[in-house]
């Protein structure tokens, strides 16, 4: 099955004071999921995710896990709600997988809160010894990045890839003397390093004894096979079995985050737009350096939200009138085609499923049009149109007046 939209959970870093705070004053759902939280964490949620005297607070790491969490999968709730839109890629950065997973319904809201606590408790203090934290190597291919940690591990220092973000963005971690070292190294390739604010190594070996005090924590947990696919950030693959889940969810920590191999999947499946899913945009701005081609949004304030609302409703629109014009054409056209049964099998089934969906007989709340899908109803009415017999140029004219539709979307 291919999927035109793929929903985008952040991870870490996106938090800010206020996030989520507009969606949880207009929507119901939201509400209730932070009073769901709030129940299941013994905290005030909307307190710690709204209050700036709590700003200092969120940001610590067991804390800003939780309510990324938390604000994500409300902001999903009310995406679907306001669009129906569910059938998608999944994909979410580092702790935001735990939001994907959420939201495509391999983890309970209970059991994702629960864990990435835990995680956050057992991460907070497993990095307090490690003195390693994390920094962007931009403006430099992953080739080199990769040349640069490989030499200086040769000479003993401890300093890892930890994400492939795009072809000249990666991200590292190791020791705070190896992160010196290295930013000079990068320096001199003729790159960029930005330190990131994070209080360890993560997404590399550094991290081994943390993770092995994760697995009991993972095995406690229920996990189902995702209604959609999930991508993993360790394998850029989908997650095919519950026992893939909890392995990778370990492994998530020691293993750097495959997020260019893991959009490149996505665009394979047949995904051209994306929607953010949860505080800032930092995950669309990343895209854009993988991918010029795709649609992209976010749904971080009530404006952007209703933006892309508007936008699913034309598109739709857009595609109803389209099929209309492709109904009309094949119903206004004479049939030369003198077997019956050939014409009731190839024309008159074609004729049925458009008109159920000008009719909208089917289910389409779930469905948001690309080229292809204008393609595919292109496809249906030229073959329509052959087996009534018409001649090549009358085929060829109805087309051609059709064709600025797709154009239009290209």
């Amino acid at each position: 099955m291919s999927y035109q939209l793929m929903f985008l959970f952040p991870g870490v870093g996106a938090q800010y004071s206020g996030m989520g705070k507009t969606f949880y004053e207009h929507f119901r759902v939201v509400r209730d999921i932070f009073a769901e939280a709030s129940d299941i964490l013994h905290c005030d949620m909307s307190r710690l995710c709204f209050s700036p005297e709590e700003a200092s607070e969120l940001d610590r790491l067991a804390n800003s896990q939780t309510a990324l969490l938390c604000v994500s999968v409300a902001t999903y709730k009310v995406l679907v709600k306001e669009t129906g839109l569910e059938q998608a890629v999944y994909l979410g950065y580092s702790l935001g997988e735990y939001s994907a997973l959420c939201c495509a319904g391999t983890l309970s809201l209970s059991d994702a809160l629960q864990l990435v606590r835990e995680r956050g408790a057992i991460v907070a203090e497993g990095i307090a010894s490690l003195e390693g934290s994390m920094a962007w190597a931009v403006n430099l291919k992953t080739e080199l990045a990769e040349q640069i940690c490989e030499q200086l591990r040769r000479e003993g220092e401890q300093i890892f890839l930890s994400a492939y973000d795009s072809p000249v963005k990666t991200s590292l971690s190791g020791t705070l003397p190896a992160l010196r070292k290295v930013g000079e190294k990068v320096v001199e390739a003729g790159g960029i390093l930005i330190p990131i604010k994070m209080s360890g190594p993560f997404h590399c070996p550094l991290m081994y004894s943390v993770a092995e005090r994760f697995r009991p924590v993972l095995q406690h947990s229920r996990y189902q096979i995702p209604d959609f696919p999930v991508i993993s950030n360790v394998t850029a693959r989908p997650y095919e079995t519950s026992e893939e889940v909890l392995q990778n969810l370990m492994l998530h920590l020691t293993h750097p985050i495959q997020w260019r191999r893991s959009l490149e999947f996505a665009f394979q499946q047949g995904v051209t737009t994306s929607v953010e899913v949860g505080p800032k945009n930092i995950l669309t701005y990343i895209l854009k350096e993988n991918s010029r081609n795709t649609r992209s949004s976010f749904s971080d304030t009530l404006q952007s939200l209703t933006s892309f609302k508007e936008e699913v409703v034309a598109l739709r629109n857009d595609y109803f009138k389209f099929v209309a014009k492709c109904l009309s054409v094949l119903a206004g056209t004479r049939n030369n085609n003198d077997d019956l049964q050939e014409y009731e099998e190839k024309v008159v089934t074609v004729f049925k499923y458009l008109k159920s969906i000008v009719q909208n007989d089917m289910r389409l709340e779930d469905f948001l049009p690309d080229a292809k899908a204008y393609q595919r109803i292109m496809d249906m009415l030229s073959s329509a149109l052959r087996v009534k017999k018409l001649p090549e140029e009358e085929i060829t004219a109805h087309l051609n007046k059709l064709s600025a539709s797709i154009q239009a979307l290209a």
